[in-house]
């Protein structure tokens, strides 16, 4: 088909080419599943009765799913006892066997079995059907099924009750018919290696990418390193400078002297003003009842040494002398508020 054939063609030609063409791809997709799951999806496929002298189907398959059902009396059948097996064992077995089972002496006819004991039978025995078709009799069935567009799902051979033995696989084993499944499952085989194929470089795209990290970050541990000492550092710095900024704000001079001078009581004049560490030594002159020390000590100072030449005099007059106009001497060391208490031997 061209591709101007396609521009040619109408609306109900190209409707009929899709139809087709879905058509085709879901026989490809019904051949590629196994055979237990196209049966259990679709359910009983509609049976087409063979007619042996005419060779043909009734009614035609066409291109729909169908069960080849054969007439009575085409085919032999007989019953058997046999040791319990599996199915493909007995499949295996009556392969073998097949000219001993049935008077078939030609290697092309075709002979399959079906167990009919069921599972309250005897355990150890189990009644099985062989039915067969002789040579010419199969290849005259494998060119009428060769003639429909499709192959069918079985091959029955009518029993007696409604039972039936597929002799598709038998057909199939002795070279009448092809082997859809086996293709099926060179498909399956296919798409599973390219899975995992797929999975595979998956797996391996995702340890290269992994590889590739684990390489970045060794390449970038030493410039890592340093950016840890600098933001160290950093640190160290900030809290130096955070510590002097403290410092400062708890031994700014003129604050401190702000704090010391808002705390002496009214009438106190200071003749020196000594600061060293965390001490500070006023010297001056109170008037007679100002309390110097608990003045400082409400206000957060403490006194560390305290000298009052109205506390020294022995008497009145000696403290009247030693007073002045502007009041009484004093003589008074204090530690600063926010500095921590120095050792008794450290005190002066």
């Amino acid at each position: 088909m061209s591709g101007r054939g396609i521009l040619d063609a109408d609306m109900r030609t190209l409707a009929q080419w899709m139809a087709q063409g879905l058509q085709w791809w879901l026989t490809q997709l019904r051949d590629m599943a196994p055979g237990w799951l196209t049966k259990g999806l679709a359910g009983a496929a509609p049976a087409c009765h063979y007619d042996p002298h005419a060779g043909a189907f009734s009614p035609a398959p066409g291109m729909r799913r169908w069960c080849a059902m054969l007439p009575s009396g085409l085919a032999l059948a007989r019953s058997i006892a046999l040791p319990r097996m599996s199915a493909s064992a007995l499949d295996r077995m009556v392969a073998l066997e097949a000219d001993r089972l049935l008077p078939f002496a030609d290697a092309q006819a075709v002979v399959a079995a079906r167990s009919m004991t069921q599972q309250s039978d005897d355990p150890a025995r189990q009644t099985v059907v062989v039915a067969g078709l002789s040579a010419a009799a199969a290849s005259a069935l494998a060119q009428a099924i060769l003639a429909q567009p499709t192959l069918p799902l079985q091959v029955l051979v009518p029993l007696e009750q409604g039972a039936a033995v597929d002799i598709l696989s038998a057909m199939v084993r002795v070279g009448l018919l092809p082997d859809e499944r086996a293709r099926a499952r060179l498909w399956w085989v296919a798409a599973l290696a390219l899975f995992a194929l797929n999975l595979g470089l998956i797996v391996w795209r995702d340890v290269a990418a992994l590889e590739q990290v684990d390489a970045g970050v060794a390449a970038q541990q030493p410039a890592l390193t340093v950016a840890r000492r600098i933001t160290a550092r950093i640190r160290a710095n900030d809290r130096v400078a955070l510590t002097v900024m403290h410092d400062r704000a708890q031994g700014e001079p003129l604050q401190m002297m702000a704090r010391a001078g808002a705390a002496l009581p009214p009438g106190v004049w200071l003749q020196r003003w000594g600061w060293q560490g965390d001490t500070l030594h006023l010297v001056g002159l109170r008037p007679v009842q100002a309390d110097v020390s608990g003045a400082l000590r409400a206000a957060g100072f403490a006194t560390l040494r305290y000298a009052d030449s109205a506390g020294d005099a022995t008497t009145q007059e000696s403290a009247t002398a030693a007073a002045t106009p502007l009041g009484t001497p004093f003589d008074i060391i204090v530690r600063l508020p926010g500095f921590p208490a120095m050792p008794q031997e450290a005190r002066p």
